[in-house]
């Protein structure tokens, strides 16, 4: 089986970008994706074409958070001002929108061109992008600019060896957030191939997002090679909480989620020994979206 072992995030704060490069010099990350208006965007950049040069580059489109690239969506101080919700509703009854939408996309497109990155792939802040409306317009972009891989956030639903973090998800959102990107994935599936995108079979890090530690990767890669999924992406989103350039974030929503106990445990998975030979024992192949 491979599996396409993904950070989101890369320069969104410097904690985050650290973190992710030290996930892939030392542990077993291949791919990450990066965040145009994130506060460590340009140390990102300046990684990638010296110690991250051979990194799976994804864009990680983003609609929700921090300052908006253009007017449209901005609100009086110019930080997006619509959330995963009003998106879904605006853009089933508001073609404007789509427009906007389309703009402020297609500018993020062109920053990382203009920054010389290598796209092998798109995916999308809180998965804003999933939403049909919006990701076929993604699709549209990605063959604008010759990009030929996308994520498809479809996820089987799975279990671990342990009851209390089983039953977390039907604590929190994440089981609401995986019904409704399940339900969009059977749309988005068909747009995936009209437009001729690469995909993985499937992806694990919805059901159990800020819960990605060894036993729930562990599960995922169980339970992919007990279905017979030849190709998958496993997500995690490492990051170190103290970085001392760390002063100023997108948003009080990643300052909090930057110092969550939860991106101490990713960041400790993302580098983690015992992890590396499981996947050795799994005979696992890692891969990027640049190998589909």
């Amino acid at each position: 089986m491979k599996v396409i072992t993904h950070n989101d995030d890369f320069g969104l704060t410097y904690g985050f970008t650290e973190a992710i490069k030290d996930a892939f010099l030392k542990g077993l990350t291949t791919s990450t994706s990066i965040r145009t208006n994130g506060t460590a965007y340009h140390l990102a950049v300046q990684l990638l074409k010296t110690k991250l040069k051979s990194i799976g580059l994804g864009l990680h489109l983003n609609l929700v958070d921090g300052k908006s690239h253009t007017k449209a969506l901005a609100n009086h101080s110019g930080s997006y001002k619509y959330n995963f919700l009003q998106y879904l509703i605006l853009s089933y009854f508001n073609k404007k929108i789509l427009i906007d939408i389309e703009n402020e996309l297609d500018w993020q497109f062109q920053q990382v061109l203009k920054d010389n990155l290598k796209i092998d792939h798109v995916s999308g802040h809180n998965h804003t992008y999933a939403i049909p409306p919006i990701f076929k317009i993604v699709c549209r972009l990605c063959q604008k600019y010759q990009v030929k891989a996308i994520r498809l956030p479809k996820e089987p639903f799975y279990l671990t060896t342990s009851f209390l973090k089983n039953i977390t998800p039907f604590l929190n959102t994440n089981i609401i957030k995986f019904l409704i990107l399940n339900f969009f994935s059977r749309q988005n599936k068909k747009i995936v191939k009209k437009y001729g995108l690469k995909t993985t079979n499937i992806f694990y890090g919805i059901l159990f997002t800020g819960n990605m530690d060894l036993l729930t990767i562990k599960a995922a890669i169980n339970d992919a090679q007990k279905r017979g999924y030849r190709v998958i992406e496993i997500l995690t989103h490492p990051a170190y909480h103290s970085d001392p350039r760390d002063k100023i974030y997108t948003s009080k929503t990643i300052k909090n989620y930057v110092r969550s106990k939860d991106r101490r445990v990713e960041t400790e998975v993302s580098q983690s020994e015992e992890l590396k030979h499981f996947f050795s024992q799994k005979k696992i192949l890692t891969i990027n979206y640049r190998n589909l």
